[in-house]
């Protein structure tokens, strides 16, 4: 889904750890996190930065309590699942923080005559939609999503952070390097003649000349089972 350059949906993405270091340096796993606390946390810690920074005001205490009020659950939080190839996360991070806020594709069409601007997007109902502005107000818009000079959009806390990877790195380089133990599901086939189980041998898949390209997978002939 695109931004439609009409509103911008203030967000953040946070990478943490699955447990953490007790002050005598000993790993403690946490392999499962309840989404509905994550939530309240989320929106615990914002609304008291937010809070900090306003001024002191009758009216700004309301906003801040209608808030809490209205969103018992917590604010919005999608969780993903855990990462697996650190290189494609990098990779997804640097073009994140790097990419337009929209791409040159989605502009589909200029006329220099009325300098009108026509680009498409995504909505809520993933229908395609176009709008059509002129060029001055769509550069308008466009660059109100360029980030500040020097404003920093990473930040690094807790085991991330230099200070602390300094200090603890004995402990977390030899955890970096663990696998994370994958568990993979054996699909398993019965024959519909005798009912025992069926062993892949092999596969073939069309040439796209009307025959086959037939895959060995190197099966014993003399095995029992069915194939």
């Amino acid at each position: 889904m695109g931004t439609s350059l009409t509103s911008y949906p203030t967000h953040v993405h946070v990478l943490f750890t699955e447990g953490g270091l007790t002050k005598g340096g000993v790993w403690v796993p946490v392999s499962f996190l309840e989404y509905g606390v994550l939530r309240r946390i989320w929106q615990y810690q914002l609304l008291s930065m937010v809070r900090r920074v306003l001024p002191r005001s009758l009216e700004n205490k309301r906003l801040i309590d209608r808030l809490f009020v209205e969103h018992k659950d917590g604010f919005y939080v999608y969780a993903k699942r855990r990462v697996s190839r650190p290189r494609l996360i990098a990779a997804y991070v640097g073009r994140y923080l790097r990419h337009p806020a929209i791409a040159e594709s989605r502009i589909s069409d200029f006329n220099v005559e009325t300098n009108m601007v026509t680009y498409w997007f995504f909505d809520e109902h993933k229908v395609k939609q176009f709008v059509t502005l002129h060029a001055f107000e769509f550069i308008d818009r466009l660059v109100r999503l360029i980030p500040d000079k020097n404003l920093k959009l990473i930040r690094y806390y807790g085991l991330y952070s230099r200070r602390t990877m300094g200090v603890l790195q004995k402990v977390l380089t030899p955890l970096s390097c663990e696998r994370v133990p994958v568990v993979r599901k054996r699909e398993v086939i019965c024959c519909s003649n005798c009912g025992r189980v069926m062993v892949l041998v092999g596969v073939s898949r069309s040439d796209g000349e009307g025959g086959l390209i037939y895959y060995d997978w190197g099966a014993n002939d003399d095995d029992d089972d069915c194939w």
